[in-house]
C-alpha cells in the first residue's frame, strides 16, 4: 500500500477570542467560509494526497454540505475535535490508524489561517527531507519585551520567530512524540500550543524556513477587516 502526505486541518476552535457565537472558521470572508481557503490551497497541492478535516461535532453536517459544495476531493474524512488543540490532533492520529492510513507525511494547519500558500505547503513538505520537523516562521519586526511582575526586559528581536502553520512532519515521529507526551503527562503540565513544541521537549532539532507575512491567523474581528482588506487589495497565491 502506498505511503501517502496528509494534512490536517484543525477547525474545531470555539473562538472565544473572537467572541462570536459561531466559531469563526464558519464565518464569510467576502464570498466563502474562512476555512473553504485553506482546504481549497491543500486541494490543489500535488504533494498532498488526502485531507481530514477535524471539526466541532455540532458542526459535522455543516462541513460535510461544505466539502460537497465546495467539491473538495481530497477531504474524505471529517473528525470530531477534541476541547483542545492537542486533543484534536490525538483523536486523528487515533481515527488515521484506526482506519489503518498509511501516511508518510503530514502537515497540520490552523483553519483559521485561511491565506496559505501552495508554495508554502510544498516548502514545508519537502524540507522534511533533511528534518524530522518542519515550521514556517516569521522573523519580529518590532521591539519584543517580557514582562515579569513590574519588570520588563528588550529581548533581541533578531533571534524572536513568529510560528505559523502549517507544520509537517512525519507521521511515525509525531504519532512516537504526540503518545510520549501522553504517558508523561505534559500535556497538564506544560503550555503546548503548537505541535512542533513536542519535538523540542524530546530534544529534536526544528528547522525553521521563512513563513509568509500574507499568513496570517484570524483570532480577533479586527483580524477578519485585515484579511478582507487583503483579499480585495492584494493578489494573494
Amino acid at each position: 500500500m502506498k505511503l501517502i502526505n496528509l494534512a490536517i486541518i484543525l477547525a474545531a476552535g470555539s473562538g472565544k477570542r473572537f467572541k462570536n457565537k459561531e466559531p469563526k472558521q464558519f464565518l464569510f470572508l467576502k464570498d466563502k467560509p474562512i476555512l473553504i481557503y485553506s482546504l481549497e490551497k491543500f486541494e490543489k497541492s500535488n504533494l498532498i494526497d488526502q485531507i481530514i478535516l477535524v471539526v466541532q461535532k455540532d458542526f459535522l453536517n455543516l462541513s460535510k454540505k461544505l466539502i460537497i459544495d465546495y467539491n473538495l476531493k481530497k477531504a474524505k474524512f471529517l473528525v470530531i475535535g477534541g476541547k483542545e488543540r492537542y486533543e484534536s490532533v490525538i483523536n486523528t492520529i487515533k481515527f488515521i490508524d484506526f482506519k489503518n492510513i498509511r501516511v508518510k507525511k503530514v502537515c497540520i494547519h490552523d483553519a483559521s489561517r485561511p491565506f496559505v500558500s501552495i508554495d508554502l505547503i510544498k516548502r514545508v513538505i519537502n524540507n522534511l527531507d533533511k528534518n524530522s520537523c518542519c515550521v514556517p516562521a516569521i522573523k519580529s519586526t518590532d521591539t519584543v519585551r517580557y514582562k515579569k511582575i513590574k519588570k520588563t526586559k528588550v529581548l533581541d528581536r533578531e533571534k524572536i520567530y513568529f510560528t505559523q502553520t502549517p507544520q509537517a512532519f512525519y507521521y511515525d515521529d509525531l504519532k512516537k512524540n504526540y503518545f510520549n507526551a501522553i504517558k508523561k503527562n505534559i500535556f497538564k503540565n506544560k503550555n503546548i500550543t503548537d505541535d512542533a513544541s513536542l519535538f523540542e521537549l524530546n530534544n529534536c532539532d526544528i528547522k525553521i524556513i521563512n513563513g509568509d507575512y500574507f499568513n496570517i491567523k484570524i483570532t480577533k474581528k479586527e483580524d477578519r477587516s485585515l484579511a478582507e482588506y487583503f483579499l480585495n487589495n492584494i493578489k494573494l497565491i
